[in-house]
């Protein structure tokens, strides 16, 4: 890093600034894990800091890892945004374990990372504790049906969550069967993002019936799937009968 860069990220901590924009400024590992460092010691003074965007980097797992420990100081982050990294299963494990407990951030976005499965697991479990997040967006993450039922499975007892993105992932049947489940104990959420997936049928069926049994939810994106007529009709008059906004079956 050289005299610039490290002026530049220090001036980014002023007392009294209130979101910090870091997106491509050639942020890696390295650079992560000294930007953490910075970041915790400016919490004792700066109480004002709510919103951090620093997607479109190249930070991997041991970055991601770095960061996540701000989360367990005490913040006032309402909004973290990772996407356009290269973080995998082990950053966002290690990201979900002080979410689980964090009480503050409200919005957070790791789109286009690479999570897979393990990683969506982990975030499911930090759902199931976490009562203050409201917004997460997972999409193009590599998520197949073993994660996505980690997911399914806190939808079932998380009340806090209202908006949920995992489009263009490569969910099935199976992984939209466990969703439904979840949906349909659910009492937050209010937009569900399931575009460009694998979703067939059976998998539509349950989706469903989810909603039928969820009155709650307003938006519901399932844009590509290889859905029939027959099913997406099925879905059309669910949300017809729940007043809800049809963005594109």
């Amino acid at each position: 890093m050289n005299r610039e860069e490290e002026d530049l990220e220090v001036e980014d901590f002023d007392d009294g600034r209130t979101d910090l924009d870091l997106r491509k400024r050639g942020f890696n590992d390295a650079r992560a894990i000294r930007f953490s460092r910075q970041l915790i010691e400016s919490l004792e003074t700066n109480t004002f800091l709510t919103r951090l965007d620093i997607g479109n980097n190249q930070i991997y797992d041991q970055g991601a890892a770095a960061i996540a420990e701000v989360l367990r100081w005490k913040t006032t982050l309402v909004e973290i945004s990772f996407d356009e990294n290269m973080i995998g299963s082990s950053g966002i494990i290690a990201f979900s374990e002080p979410l689980a407990y964090n009480v503050c951030l409200k919005k957070l976005t790791f789109s286009k990372n690479q999570i897979g499965d393990d990683g969506a697991m982990a975030m499911g479990e930090a759902l199931e504790r976490n009562t203050t997040l409201a917004q997460l967006s997972l999409g193009f993450n590599k998520i197949g049906d073993e994660g996505v039922a980690g997911i399914g499975r806190a939808l079932a007892t998380n009340r806090t969550l209202t908006s949920l993105d995992l489009g263009s992932n490569e969910i099935g049947d199976a992984g939209a069967i466990a969703l439904g489940s979840g949906v349909a104990s659910n009492k937050g959420l209010v937009k569900l993002y399931l575009s460009n997936n694998m979703i067939c049928d059976p998998g539509a069926n349950a989706l469903a019936t989810g909603l039928f049994r969820n009155r709650g939810v307003r938006t519901m994106s399932q844009w590509l799937n290889p859905i029939s007529v027959a099913a997406q009709k099925k879905i059309n008059d669910i949300l017809r009968r729940n007043k809800l906004k049809d963005i594109g079956l």
